[in-house]
């Protein structure tokens, strides 16, 4: 398990622990290269990916990839749309991401990335019905 980016009442985050379930604690792992609140993240082929989010005042594009045998985040091509409380999951071997806000309104436009290739690329998809936001409410 892995917790990554978030916010601490002052400000965005870029920091990233992983939790040792054999030591039963958490550990440092390297920062990602940009802060960011409401991002998504999925593994993908054994690397984490993390997309999208607020960097304290504007929804972003980025998208980061960490490689756990060079112990290293590496910045991917932008999403076409910059978003946060996106959804993203795997799915054949590619990243779907879906909905979010922009930072003017909610999206119902919807991506997926695909790594293979020399030049990883972001496709569109047709967007689904309605803008969508990720949202849990407690009991």
């Amino acid at each position: 398990m892995i917790v990554l980016g978030g916010g601490d009442d002052r400000s965005e985050l870029s920091s990233c622990e992983i939790y040792d379930p054999v030591l039963k604690q958490w550990c440092t792992m390297p920062d990602i290269k940009t802060q960011r609140f409401g991002a998504c993240a999925v593994t993908l082929d054994g690397k984490v990916i993390v997309l999208g989010g607020r960097d304290g005042a504007y929804a972003v594009s980025s998208f980061e990839m960490y490689d756990p045998v060079l112990k290293q985040w590496c910045a991917m091509p932008d999403m076409k749309t910059k978003r946060y409380g996106a959804c993203a999951v795997t799915l054949d071997g590619k990243v779907i991401v879906l909905g979010g806000h922009d930072g003017r309104s909610f999206l119902s436009s919807c991506e997926t990335y695909d790594p293979v290739g020399k030049a990883p690329t972001h496709e569109g998809m047709a967007n689904n019905q309605k803008g969508r936001k990720r949202e849990r409410k407690e009991n």
